[in-house]
Protein backbone atom coordinates (compact mmCIF):
# COMPACT_ATOMS: atom_id res chain seq x y z
CA UNK A 1 0.00 0.00 0.00
CA UNK A 2 1.42 3.50 -1.34
CA UNK A 3 1.79 6.15 2.18
CA UNK A 4 -0.43 9.17 2.20
CA UNK A 5 0.85 11.61 -0.34
CA UNK A 6 3.20 9.06 -2.03
CA UNK A 7 2.09 8.29 -6.25
CA UNK A 8 3.45 4.43 -6.80
CA UNK A 9 2.76 3.66 -10.52
CA UNK A 10 2.46 -0.39 -11.45
CA UNK A 11 5.64 -1.77 -13.22
CA UNK A 12 4.00 -0.93 -16.62
CA UNK A 13 4.00 2.52 -16.29
CA UNK A 14 6.73 3.23 -15.09
CA UNK A 15 8.47 1.11 -17.88
CA UNK A 16 6.84 3.17 -20.86
CA UNK A 17 7.26 6.86 -18.81
CA UNK A 18 11.15 5.78 -19.07
CA UNK A 19 11.29 4.34 -22.84
CA UNK A 20 9.50 7.77 -23.51
CA UNK A 21 11.82 10.20 -21.40
CA UNK A 22 14.55 7.81 -23.19
CA UNK A 23 12.77 8.30 -26.44
CA UNK A 24 13.08 12.40 -26.15
CA UNK A 25 16.66 12.45 -24.52
CA UNK A 26 18.14 10.82 -27.57
CA UNK A 27 15.93 12.71 -30.17
CA UNK A 28 17.69 15.89 -28.40
CA UNK A 29 21.05 14.51 -28.40
CA UNK A 30 21.28 13.07 -32.24
CA UNK A 31 19.85 16.25 -33.23
CA UNK A 32 22.42 18.31 -31.44
CA UNK A 33 25.30 16.56 -32.46
CA UNK A 34 24.00 15.87 -35.77
CA UNK A 35 23.57 19.95 -36.42
CA UNK A 36 26.96 20.54 -34.88
CA UNK A 37 28.85 18.39 -37.18
CA UNK A 38 27.08 18.76 -40.47
CA UNK A 39 27.13 22.81 -39.66
CA UNK A 40 30.81 22.96 -38.94
CA UNK A 41 31.51 20.63 -41.66
CA UNK A 42 29.06 22.41 -44.28
CA UNK A 43 30.74 25.87 -42.75
CA UNK A 44 33.82 24.67 -43.50
CA UNK A 45 32.93 23.90 -47.33
CA UNK A 46 30.95 26.73 -47.73
CA UNK A 47 34.12 29.17 -46.88
CA UNK A 48 36.25 27.09 -48.59
CA UNK A 49 33.75 27.58 -51.84
CA UNK A 50 33.67 31.12 -51.14
CA UNK A 51 37.32 31.46 -50.80
CA UNK A 52 38.28 29.71 -53.95
CA UNK A 53 35.32 32.48 -55.57
CA UNK A 54 36.65 35.48 -54.00
CA UNK A 55 39.78 34.61 -55.20
CA UNK A 56 38.89 33.90 -58.68
CA UNK A 57 36.52 37.40 -58.72
CA UNK A 58 40.35 39.11 -57.13
CA UNK A 59 42.07 37.47 -60.38
CA UNK A 60 39.01 38.87 -62.75
CA UNK A 61 39.42 42.19 -61.24
CA UNK A 62 42.94 42.62 -60.74
CA UNK A 63 42.94 44.87 -64.24
CA UNK A 64 40.02 46.11 -64.47
CA UNK A 65 40.97 47.26 -60.59
CA UNK A 66 44.11 48.83 -61.91
CA UNK A 67 42.77 50.73 -65.19
CA UNK A 68 40.10 51.70 -63.04
CA UNK A 69 37.73 50.55 -65.66
CA UNK A 70 34.43 50.74 -64.39
CA UNK A 71 32.13 49.20 -66.66
CA UNK A 72 34.24 46.24 -66.80
CA UNK A 73 34.11 46.08 -63.37
CA UNK A 74 29.94 46.29 -63.39
CA UNK A 75 30.15 43.41 -65.83
CA UNK A 76 32.04 41.24 -63.74
CA UNK A 77 29.84 41.66 -60.82
CA UNK A 78 27.12 40.86 -62.85
CA UNK A 79 28.15 37.63 -64.40
CA UNK A 80 29.24 36.77 -60.76
CA UNK A 81 25.95 37.39 -59.55
CA UNK A 82 24.30 34.77 -62.02
CA UNK A 83 27.05 31.90 -60.79
CA UNK A 84 26.56 32.89 -57.32
CA UNK A 85 23.38 33.29 -55.92
CA UNK A 86 24.59 33.59 -52.39
CA UNK A 87 27.44 36.56 -53.53
CA UNK A 88 25.82 39.85 -51.92
CA UNK A 89 28.10 42.97 -51.92
CA UNK A 90 31.14 43.85 -52.96
CA UNK A 91 33.44 47.33 -52.55
CA UNK A 92 36.29 48.53 -54.48
CA UNK A 93 38.86 51.16 -52.76
CA UNK A 94 42.12 53.00 -53.46
CA UNK A 95 45.53 52.96 -51.81
CA UNK A 96 44.24 55.99 -49.35
CA UNK A 97 40.41 54.47 -48.55
CA UNK A 98 38.42 56.07 -50.91
CA UNK A 99 35.53 54.23 -52.03
CA UNK A 100 35.86 53.82 -56.12
CA UNK A 101 32.98 50.96 -56.78
CA UNK A 102 30.65 49.74 -54.46
CA UNK A 103 27.93 47.21 -55.01
CA UNK A 104 25.16 45.67 -53.28
CA UNK A 105 22.60 43.06 -54.34
CA UNK A 106 19.02 44.09 -54.34
CA UNK A 107 17.41 42.72 -51.96
CA UNK A 108 13.39 41.69 -51.60
CA UNK A 109 11.42 44.58 -51.14
CA UNK A 110 9.17 42.73 -48.58
CA UNK A 111 12.62 41.41 -46.10
CA UNK A 112 12.63 43.48 -42.98
CA UNK A 113 15.30 44.67 -40.95
CA UNK A 114 15.29 42.04 -38.65
CA UNK A 115 15.29 39.72 -41.15
CA UNK A 116 18.27 41.58 -43.00
CA UNK A 117 19.96 41.59 -39.42
CA UNK A 118 19.37 37.81 -39.25
CA UNK A 119 21.55 37.02 -41.82
CA UNK A 120 24.71 34.93 -41.91
CA UNK A 121 27.48 36.68 -44.02
CA UNK A 122 31.10 35.29 -44.99
CA UNK A 123 33.67 38.66 -45.48
CA UNK A 124 36.56 38.24 -47.07
CA UNK A 125 39.14 41.40 -47.57
CA UNK A 126 42.28 41.77 -49.77
CA UNK A 127 45.02 44.16 -51.05
CA UNK A 128 44.94 44.81 -54.79
CA UNK A 129 48.94 44.48 -55.89
CA UNK A 130 50.77 44.87 -59.08
CA UNK A 131 54.23 44.57 -59.21
CA UNK A 132 55.04 45.47 -55.86
CA UNK A 133 52.72 48.46 -56.21
CA UNK A 134 49.31 48.67 -54.06
CA UNK A 135 46.51 49.94 -55.92
CA UNK A 136 43.91 49.41 -53.17
CA UNK A 137 41.93 46.63 -51.50
CA UNK A 138 38.61 44.10 -52.83
CA UNK A 139 36.24 43.55 -50.01
CA UNK A 140 33.37 41.13 -51.38
CA UNK A 141 30.59 39.36 -48.83
CA UNK A 142 28.47 36.49 -49.34
CA UNK A 143 25.22 35.70 -47.64
CA UNK A 144 25.05 32.41 -46.50
CA UNK A 145 21.87 32.65 -44.20
CA UNK A 146 19.95 29.94 -46.78
CA UNK A 147 22.92 27.33 -46.18
CA UNK A 148 22.12 27.85 -42.52
CA UNK A 149 18.65 27.46 -42.16
CA UNK A 150 19.18 24.60 -44.61
CA UNK A 151 21.39 22.61 -42.35
CA UNK A 152 19.10 23.79 -39.30
CA UNK A 153 15.90 22.34 -40.94
CA UNK A 154 18.20 18.66 -41.58
CA UNK A 155 19.32 18.63 -38.13
CA UNK A 156 15.50 18.60 -36.62
CA UNK A 157 14.35 16.54 -39.61
CA UNK A 158 17.09 13.84 -38.26
CA UNK A 159 16.65 14.58 -34.71
CA UNK A 160 12.87 14.04 -35.15
CA UNK A 161 13.32 10.72 -37.30
CA UNK A 162 15.97 9.31 -33.98
CA UNK A 163 13.13 10.71 -31.80
CA UNK A 164 10.12 8.65 -33.61
CA UNK A 165 12.24 6.01 -34.21
CA UNK A 166 13.23 5.66 -30.61
CA UNK A 167 9.98 5.99 -29.12
CA UNK A 168 8.72 3.24 -32.01
CA UNK A 169 11.37 1.40 -30.30
CA UNK A 170 10.59 1.90 -26.65
CA UNK A 171 7.12 0.90 -27.63
CA UNK A 172 7.81 -1.96 -29.08
CA UNK A 173 9.47 -3.10 -26.35
CA UNK A 174 7.07 -1.78 -23.59
CA UNK A 175 4.96 -4.05 -25.83
CA UNK A 176 6.89 -7.41 -25.61
CA UNK A 177 7.48 -6.47 -21.92
CA UNK A 178 3.79 -6.18 -21.20
CA UNK A 179 3.59 -9.37 -23.27
CA UNK A 180 6.06 -11.61 -21.85
CA UNK A 181 6.96 -10.28 -18.45
CA UNK A 182 4.70 -7.78 -16.67
CA UNK A 183 1.20 -9.12 -17.37
CA UNK A 184 2.30 -12.67 -16.33
CA UNK A 185 3.97 -11.32 -13.01
CA UNK A 186 0.46 -9.88 -12.07
CA UNK A 187 -0.67 -12.55 -12.90
CA UNK A 188 1.60 -14.45 -10.49
CA UNK A 189 0.87 -11.80 -7.46
CA UNK A 190 -2.84 -12.00 -8.43
CA UNK A 191 -2.28 -15.69 -7.36
CA UNK A 192 -0.24 -15.00 -4.49
CA UNK A 193 -2.72 -12.47 -3.20
CA UNK A 194 -5.10 -15.20 -3.24
CA UNK A 195 -3.63 -17.86 -0.68
CA UNK A 196 -4.40 -14.81 1.85
CA UNK A 197 -8.36 -15.92 1.20
CA UNK A 198 -7.58 -19.70 0.75
CA UNK A 199 -7.17 -20.04 -2.64
CA UNK A 200 -4.46 -22.23 -3.70
CA UNK A 201 -5.46 -24.29 -6.97
CA UNK A 202 -5.74 -21.74 -9.94
CA UNK A 203 -2.36 -21.72 -11.67
CA UNK A 204 -1.32 -18.95 -13.36
CA UNK A 205 -1.28 -18.63 -17.22
CA UNK A 206 2.28 -17.83 -18.71
CA UNK A 207 3.03 -16.98 -22.49
CA UNK A 208 4.04 -19.89 -24.91
CA UNK A 209 7.62 -18.94 -25.12
CA UNK A 210 8.08 -17.72 -21.59
CA UNK A 211 11.26 -16.81 -19.64
CA UNK A 212 12.98 -18.97 -17.49
CA UNK A 213 13.24 -17.16 -14.53
CA UNK A 214 9.18 -16.88 -14.88
CA UNK A 215 9.06 -20.87 -15.29
CA UNK A 216 11.04 -20.95 -12.00
CA UNK A 217 8.99 -17.99 -9.96
CA UNK A 218 5.75 -19.82 -11.51
CA UNK A 219 7.10 -23.59 -10.26
CA UNK A 220 8.14 -21.73 -6.90
CA UNK A 221 4.37 -20.08 -6.07
CA UNK A 222 3.17 -23.54 -6.78
CA UNK A 223 5.89 -25.03 -4.27
CA UNK A 224 4.47 -22.44 -1.84
CA UNK A 225 0.74 -22.97 -2.56
CA UNK A 226 1.40 -26.75 -1.55
CA UNK A 227 3.04 -25.85 1.45
CA UNK A 228 0.60 -23.40 2.59
CA UNK A 229 -2.68 -26.06 1.52
CA UNK A 230 -0.58 -28.63 3.53
CA UNK A 231 0.20 -26.51 6.19
CA UNK A 232 -3.37 -25.10 6.46
CA UNK A 233 -4.86 -29.36 6.50
CA UNK A 234 -1.98 -29.71 9.50
CA UNK A 235 -3.03 -27.07 11.25
CA UNK A 236 -6.68 -27.95 11.22
CA UNK A 237 -5.55 -31.38 12.47
CA UNK A 238 -3.45 -29.56 15.58
CA UNK A 239 -6.71 -27.38 15.97
CA UNK A 240 -8.83 -30.70 16.44
CA UNK A 241 -5.75 -32.57 18.49
CA UNK A 242 -5.82 -28.92 20.95
CA UNK A 243 -9.12 -29.34 21.05
CA UNK A 244 -9.07 -33.05 21.70
CA UNK A 245 -6.29 -32.98 24.45
CA UNK A 246 -8.17 -29.98 26.00
CA UNK A 247 -11.21 -31.50 26.66
CA UNK A 248 -9.08 -34.72 27.71
CA UNK A 249 -7.18 -32.19 30.34
CA UNK A 250 -9.87 -30.77 31.76
CA UNK A 251 -11.88 -34.08 31.74
CA UNK A 252 -8.71 -35.40 34.09
CA UNK A 253 -9.14 -32.07 35.92
CA UNK A 254 -12.44 -32.48 37.02
CA UNK A 255 -12.02 -36.42 37.58
CA UNK A 256 -9.28 -35.60 40.20
CA UNK A 257 -10.91 -33.20 41.59
CA UNK A 258 -14.35 -35.41 42.07
CA UNK A 259 -11.91 -38.15 43.13
CA UNK A 260 -10.20 -36.43 45.58
CA UNK A 261 -13.14 -35.20 47.36
CA UNK A 262 -15.08 -38.61 47.41
CA UNK A 263 -11.11 -39.99 48.72
CA UNK A 264 -11.36 -37.46 51.60
CA UNK A 265 -13.86 -38.16 53.48
CA UNK A 266 -13.35 -42.16 54.01
CA UNK A 267 -9.58 -41.37 54.87
CA UNK A 268 -10.63 -38.46 57.36
CA UNK A 269 -12.35 -41.64 58.99
CA UNK A 270 -9.36 -44.35 58.53
CA UNK A 271 -7.10 -41.26 60.12
CA UNK A 272 -9.79 -40.71 63.09
CA UNK A 273 -10.34 -44.11 63.73
CA UNK A 274 -6.67 -44.79 63.63
CA UNK A 275 -5.51 -42.05 65.79
CA UNK A 276 -8.09 -42.70 68.49
CA UNK A 277 -6.85 -46.53 68.21
CA UNK A 278 -2.87 -45.78 68.65
CA UNK A 279 -3.85 -43.40 71.47
CA UNK A 280 -6.60 -46.05 73.31
CA UNK A 281 -8.46 -43.52 74.27
CA UNK A 282 -11.49 -46.13 75.09
CA UNK A 283 -8.65 -48.64 76.44
CA UNK A 284 -6.15 -51.20 76.06
CA UNK A 285 -6.03 -52.69 72.45
CA UNK A 286 -4.26 -55.80 73.94
CA UNK A 287 -1.80 -57.30 71.85
CA UNK A 288 0.80 -54.61 71.53
CA UNK A 289 0.96 -55.13 67.62
CA UNK A 290 -2.46 -53.62 67.38
CA UNK A 291 -1.04 -50.68 68.58
CA UNK A 292 1.51 -50.10 66.40
CA UNK A 293 -0.31 -51.65 63.47
CA UNK A 294 -3.11 -48.49 64.44
CA UNK A 295 0.08 -45.85 64.59
CA UNK A 296 1.18 -47.49 60.81
CA UNK A 297 -2.36 -46.79 59.16
CA UNK A 298 -2.13 -43.25 60.56
CA UNK A 299 0.66 -42.44 59.15
CA UNK A 300 0.33 -44.03 55.92
CA UNK A 301 -3.54 -42.37 55.53
CA UNK A 302 -1.93 -38.80 57.19
CA UNK A 303 0.46 -39.50 54.53
CA UNK A 304 -2.30 -40.16 51.46
CA UNK A 305 -4.38 -37.49 52.17
CA UNK A 306 -1.60 -34.87 51.63
CA UNK A 307 -1.03 -36.40 48.55
CA UNK A 308 -4.91 -36.11 47.71
CA UNK A 309 -4.83 -32.34 49.03
CA UNK A 310 -1.78 -31.23 46.65
CA UNK A 311 -4.00 -33.60 43.52
CA UNK A 312 -7.04 -31.05 44.32
CA UNK A 313 -5.16 -28.18 44.85
CA UNK A 314 -3.37 -28.59 41.37
CA UNK A 315 -6.74 -29.26 40.10
CA UNK A 316 -8.00 -26.53 41.09
CA UNK A 317 -5.18 -24.43 39.85
CA UNK A 318 -5.61 -25.77 36.17
CA UNK A 319 -9.12 -25.97 36.45
CA UNK A 320 -9.11 -21.87 37.11
CA UNK A 321 -10.88 -22.01 40.25
CA UNK A 322 -7.83 -21.75 42.96
CA UNK A 323 -8.46 -18.39 45.12
CA UNK A 324 -6.19 -16.61 47.61
CA UNK A 325 -8.23 -15.75 50.95
CA UNK A 326 -6.30 -12.84 51.69
CA UNK A 327 -5.83 -11.62 55.23
CA UNK A 328 -3.05 -9.22 57.58
CA UNK A 329 0.15 -11.97 58.12
CA UNK A 330 3.07 -11.30 60.29
CA UNK A 331 5.39 -12.94 57.95
CA UNK A 332 8.04 -13.34 60.81
CA UNK A 333 5.57 -14.75 63.41
CA UNK A 334 4.51 -17.64 60.51
CA UNK A 335 7.61 -18.29 59.62
CA UNK A 336 8.80 -19.58 63.03
CA UNK A 337 5.59 -21.47 63.38
CA UNK A 338 6.50 -23.43 60.21
CA UNK A 339 9.65 -23.92 60.77
CA UNK A 340 8.72 -25.48 64.31
CA UNK A 341 6.56 -28.11 62.62
CA UNK A 342 9.77 -28.85 60.75
CA UNK A 343 12.23 -28.86 63.37
CA UNK A 344 11.52 -32.33 64.95
CA UNK A 345 11.76 -34.21 61.55
CA UNK A 346 14.98 -32.26 60.79
CA UNK A 347 16.38 -33.54 64.05
CA UNK A 348 14.89 -37.09 63.77
CA UNK A 349 16.83 -36.88 60.09
CA UNK A 350 20.19 -35.87 61.30
CA UNK A 351 20.08 -32.25 59.85
CA UNK A 352 20.81 -29.23 61.33
CA UNK A 353 18.33 -25.90 60.69
CA UNK A 354 19.68 -22.85 60.92
CA UNK A 355 17.91 -19.57 60.67
CA UNK A 356 18.30 -15.33 60.12
CA UNK A 357 14.86 -14.25 60.89
CA UNK A 358 14.93 -10.02 60.56
CA UNK A 359 13.43 -7.70 63.30
CA UNK A 360 10.20 -5.30 62.08
CA UNK A 361 8.67 -7.02 59.56
CA UNK A 362 5.59 -5.28 57.87
CA UNK A 363 2.47 -6.56 57.71
CA UNK A 364 1.25 -8.43 54.59
CA UNK A 365 -2.00 -8.67 52.84
CA UNK A 366 -1.81 -12.55 52.09
CA UNK A 367 -2.83 -15.76 51.97
CA UNK A 368 -1.78 -17.19 55.58
CA UNK A 369 -2.64 -21.12 54.36
CA UNK A 370 -1.02 -20.60 51.07
CA UNK A 371 2.00 -19.40 52.47
CA UNK A 372 2.93 -21.48 54.80
CA UNK A 373 2.13 -24.43 52.30
CA UNK A 374 4.60 -22.63 50.37
CA UNK A 375 7.60 -22.59 52.70
CA UNK A 376 6.26 -26.24 54.29
CA UNK A 377 6.93 -27.61 50.47
CA UNK A 378 10.38 -25.84 50.30
CA UNK A 379 11.40 -27.32 53.72
CA UNK A 380 10.44 -30.46 52.71
CA UNK A 381 11.90 -30.77 49.90
CA UNK A 382 15.13 -29.45 51.18
CA UNK A 383 14.69 -31.94 54.06
CA UNK A 384 14.28 -34.95 51.67
CA UNK A 385 17.26 -34.42 49.47
CA UNK A 386 19.48 -33.26 52.00
CA UNK A 387 21.45 -36.82 53.50
CA UNK A 388 22.15 -37.28 57.20
CA UNK A 389 24.75 -34.69 58.78
CA UNK A 390 23.99 -31.96 56.20
CA UNK A 391 22.35 -28.44 56.74
CA UNK A 392 19.37 -26.51 55.89
CA UNK A 393 19.18 -22.80 56.33
CA UNK A 394 16.16 -20.49 55.74
CA UNK A 395 16.59 -16.63 56.10
CA UNK A 396 13.91 -13.93 56.21
CA UNK A 397 14.38 -10.34 55.31
CA UNK A 398 12.66 -7.11 53.85
CA UNK A 399 13.94 -4.93 50.96
CA UNK A 400 12.07 -1.94 50.51
CA UNK A 401 12.20 -1.65 46.45
CA UNK A 402 11.80 -5.78 45.91
CA UNK A 403 9.84 -7.12 49.23
CA UNK A 404 9.84 -9.49 51.75
CA UNK A 405 12.69 -12.14 50.58
CA UNK A 406 12.74 -15.70 51.73
CA UNK A 407 15.52 -18.35 51.21
CA UNK A 408 16.36 -21.74 51.73
CA UNK A 409 19.56 -23.41 51.50
CA UNK A 410 20.23 -27.05 51.32
CA UNK A 411 23.47 -29.06 51.14
CA UNK A 412 21.95 -31.83 49.94
CA UNK A 413 22.10 -33.97 46.08
CA UNK A 414 21.30 -30.93 44.39
CA UNK A 415 20.09 -30.35 40.90
CA UNK A 416 21.96 -30.42 37.27
CA UNK A 417 21.00 -26.73 35.70
CA UNK A 418 19.22 -27.76 32.90
CA UNK A 419 16.41 -29.65 34.95
CA UNK A 420 15.34 -27.07 36.92
CA UNK A 421 12.73 -26.04 34.60
CA UNK A 422 11.57 -29.65 35.06
CA UNK A 423 11.74 -29.59 38.69
CA UNK A 424 8.34 -27.38 38.05
CA UNK A 425 6.90 -28.95 36.23
CA UNK A 426 3.29 -30.86 37.71
CA UNK A 427 3.90 -34.80 38.29
CA UNK A 428 7.57 -34.78 37.15
CA UNK A 429 10.63 -35.56 39.61
CA UNK A 430 14.81 -35.61 38.82
CA UNK A 431 15.44 -39.34 39.29
CA UNK A 432 18.31 -39.99 40.99
CA UNK A 433 19.66 -42.99 43.43
CA UNK A 434 18.98 -40.91 46.33
CA UNK A 435 15.30 -39.13 44.98
CA UNK A 436 13.93 -43.02 44.32
CA UNK A 437 14.15 -44.02 48.05
CA UNK A 438 12.15 -41.08 48.54
CA UNK A 439 8.12 -41.16 47.99
CA UNK A 440 6.31 -37.88 46.34
CA UNK A 441 4.30 -36.90 43.36
CA UNK A 442 6.78 -34.32 42.07
CA UNK A 443 3.75 -31.98 42.87
CA UNK A 444 5.45 -29.58 46.03
CA UNK A 445 7.71 -27.72 43.71
CA UNK A 446 4.51 -26.61 40.70
CA UNK A 447 2.08 -25.73 43.91
CA UNK A 448 5.00 -23.14 45.53
CA UNK A 449 5.60 -21.52 42.33
CA UNK A 450 1.93 -21.43 41.46
CA UNK A 451 0.92 -19.87 45.00
CA UNK A 452 4.09 -17.68 44.75
CA UNK A 453 3.20 -16.03 41.23
CA UNK A 454 -0.93 -15.60 42.63
CA UNK A 455 0.43 -13.41 45.37
CA UNK A 456 2.21 -11.50 42.43
CA UNK A 457 5.72 -12.75 43.54
CA UNK A 458 8.51 -14.93 41.76
CA UNK A 459 10.01 -18.11 42.96
CA UNK A 460 13.61 -19.00 41.88
CA UNK A 461 15.76 -22.25 42.15
CA UNK A 462 19.91 -22.35 41.40
CA UNK A 463 21.29 -25.30 41.68
CA UNK A 464 24.36 -27.60 41.21
CA UNK A 465 24.64 -31.43 41.31
CA UNK A 466 26.35 -32.35 44.46
CA UNK A 467 26.67 -29.14 45.67
CA UNK A 468 23.10 -28.26 47.29
CA UNK A 469 20.25 -26.38 46.04
CA UNK A 470 19.18 -23.14 46.83
CA UNK A 471 15.26 -21.73 46.36
CA UNK A 472 14.38 -17.35 46.75
CA UNK A 473 11.17 -16.58 47.13
CA UNK A 474 10.01 -13.36 46.47
CA UNK A 475 6.66 -11.34 47.71
CA UNK A 476 6.49 -7.96 46.05
CA UNK A 477 6.62 -4.93 48.50
CA UNK A 478 3.14 -3.85 47.32
CA UNK A 479 1.38 -6.35 49.58
CA UNK A 480 2.91 -4.49 52.28
CA UNK A 481 -0.63 -2.53 53.31
CA UNK A 482 -1.75 -1.59 56.85
CA UNK A 483 -5.60 -2.69 56.07
CA UNK A 484 -6.18 -5.88 54.51
CA UNK A 485 -7.16 -6.53 51.24
CA UNK A 486 -10.30 -8.34 50.64
CA UNK A 487 -10.92 -11.71 49.56
CA UNK A 488 -10.94 -12.22 45.66
CA UNK A 489 -9.93 -14.66 43.44
CA UNK A 490 -6.44 -14.54 40.81
CA UNK A 491 -5.63 -16.01 37.62
CA UNK A 492 -3.27 -18.88 38.75
CA UNK A 493 -0.01 -19.27 36.33
CA UNK A 494 2.23 -22.31 36.41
Amino acid sequence: MARRGQLRLNLGTQLLIGLATLAVVVAVIAGTTIRYVERNYLNAYTKSEKTKAFHLLHSALLDDIISEDGPRIDTTMQQMIKRDDEFDSARITDEAGNVLFQWTRQHDSETTDAEAHGHRVLSFDQDVVFLGEEFGSLVAEWDVSDTETQINQHAYTIAFGVGAACFLLGLLVYLLMTSFAIAPINRIAQRVAGFRGGNYGTRARLPTFAAEELTRLDGSVNDLAAFLSLKEVHEAELHEAKETAEAASQAKTEFLANMSHELRTPLNAINGFSEMMSLQLYGPLGDERYQDYAQKIHFSGSHLLALINDILDISRVESGKAILEVSSVDLRELAIGTLGMVEEKCQQSGLTLTTDIAENLPMINADPRRLQQILLNILSNAMKYTPSGGTVTFSLHWNSDRGAILTVRDTGIGIAPHLIATAFEPFSRIESAYSRSHDGTGLGLPLAKVMVEMHGGTLDLSSEQGAGTEAVIVLPASLAIAEPAPVRPLAASS
